[in-house]
């Protein structure tokens, strides 16, 4: 087998997959590093719910719901960040945790797109 120019072995393909294996996981290591970094500089929560919201959408629920709660709490009366945060709650089964949430983002005066999204929920979950 040939890699950019170097013939591998039938002996070194062994070693060529744990050279592999370890240069993902260093990979990985350094998107997390610079994931945090983002998240300790991030100059706006706005970044860290969308953050969230992104990585809740991709399955990741405990990242995305840590991320979000980190831009509630330091902008704890912006009602979208409430209400994203409460749907995420939601849709991970927590429903009580989402009451809380979208309840707050509802008691704002302030319009926000989901409010009746919103809205319909704790209707649902009223019963």
């Amino acid at each position: 087998m040939t890699l950019r120019g170097i013939r591998l072995e039938a002996q070194d393909a062994h070693a060529f997959g744990t050279a592999n294996e370890l240069y993902e996981a260093r990979e990985l290591g350094l998107r997390r590093i610079r994931g945090e970094m983002f998240e300790k500089d991030a100059p706006h929560p706005l970044f860290l719910d969308t953050l969230g919201w992104v990585r809740f959408k991709m399955g990741q629920q405990d990242e995305a719901l840590r991320l979000m709660k980190n831009a509630v709490a330091k902008s704890p009366e912006v009602p979208t960040l409430n209400y994203h945060l409460g749907i995420a709650y939601h849709q991970s089964g927590k429903t009580a945790e989402a009451r809380t949430y979208l309840s707050k983002a509802l008691k704002s005066a302030e319009a926000f797109q989901g409010r009746q999204e919103a809205e319909r929920i704790l209707l649902q979950m009223r019963g």
